[in-house]
């Protein structure tokens, strides 16, 4: 009697006793490796991976800035960490089980997640999966099916699409990650404001030029270097190409020699070798027709010329020497030209 009774005691308080948790495995992730998608982008779809990790329950998940500031404390270099060897690196000074790397990449029209867990101690690949999506409106949905195959809540059906469809199963879930999207990038945004990283205002591509030229003649009478210059009023719509370093302008102008008062119009090619100094060096080629108001006559000419340029927000200090061929002249002139060029808009 005295024996069925401890067993039944036995007995009650093992089904009352508390379930012990499994102990979870500590993980950190990685920022994916952008391949011709925006840093940023990937930046937010590695935060979404961090979200279903710590939602799943499964995984000890290190957050993002504790991650960075141990990480900087430790004078780690982030450059070459999205590879096995960087993420081992990464592990031991997180003191961490598993690291997840990865990349987010775009090839035609579609995004490819590609993600993998590494075991820190071993160096072996623990999981590995990719799965692709046609908007960036479904890598919120991406990110979340590999992670259920992670844990188990999805069947392993290899590399599979992420349709649209998905995204109908779980609205609720699927609007709160937009809106961490956009309260990451808003983040992101103002970060860059702090770090003082130049947002640059594009400027409208239409000046006013003020400038005066001093010409040489054939005789090269140093007392009339003084007695030929020019005053020039210009505007001048400005085209350039991608890469900045070539320009074309054109546009009318008004030119004041002694009296001979000229109208017309301008045209200018520019070659900028370097269009990322402070200050800008250049050779161009112009020419112009012009009427002149003095005598009726038509004037063209054709400037051959070097130059340097100091942009300093809206305007843009210039100076030019070059060599210069007028309409019924077999000679070259020397001239020296300065101006400011002022973005109207």
């Amino acid at each position: 009697m005295f024996k069925k009774g401890v067993v039944m005691i036995i007995m009650l308080v093992l089904m009352h006793a508390p379930v012990f948790a499994v102990e979870k495995i500590k993980l950190a992730v990685m920022d994916l490796d952008a391949k011709n998608v925006p840093s940023v982008t990937a930046s937010i779809v590695s935060g979404f991976l961090r979200d279903d990790l710590y939602a799943s329950k499964k995984y000890a998940v290190v957050e993002r800035n504790q991650m960075e500031k141990i990480l900087k404390e430790q004078a780690f270099q982030k450059t070459g960490s999205s590879s096995s060897e960087g993420a081992l690196q990464a592990g031991r000074i997180l003191n961490v089980s598993q690291m997840m790397i990865g990349s987010l990449s775009m090839l035609g029209k579609y995004y490819y997640l590609s993600v993998r867990i590494i075991d820190v101690e071993t160096g072996e690949t623990k999981f590995s999966d990719a799965v692709s999506c046609s908007s960036e409106a479904e890598l919120v949905n991406a990110s979340s099916a590999v992670i259920a195959k992670l844990t188990g809540k999805a069947e392993d059906t290899g590399k599979a699409d992420v349709n649209p469809t998905v995204k109908a199963e779980q609205p609720e879930k699927s609007v709160q990650k937009e809106a961490v999207k956009v309260e990451k990038v808003e983040k992101e945004t103002a970060n860059e404001k702090k770090e003082g990283k130049k947002v640059e205002k594009e400027k409208v591509p239409i000046n006013v030029e003020i400038s005066l030229y001093d010409f040489v003649d054939k005789s090269f009478d140093i007392k009339k270097v003084f007695h030929s210059n020019v005053f020039l009023l210009a505007c001048n719509y400005k085209l350039l190409d991608n890469s900045k370093k070539l320009a074309v302008t054109f546009g009318p102008y008004f030119s004041e020699n002694h009296g001979s008062n000229d109208i017309g119009l301008r045209a200018s090619g520019y070659f900028y070798p370097y269009p990322e100094n402070l200050v800008i060096a250049y050779t161009a080629l112009s020419g112009a027709g012009g009427y002149s108001l003095a005598n009726s006559k038509i004037d063209m000419s054709l400037d051959l010329k070097m130059g340097v340029e100091l942009p300093l927000g809206q305007f843009e200090i210039f100076g030019e020497v070059g060599v210069g061929l007028q309409k019924d002249s077999v000679f070259l002139n020397l001239m020296v030209n300065s101006g400011v060029r002022a973005y109207i808009f």
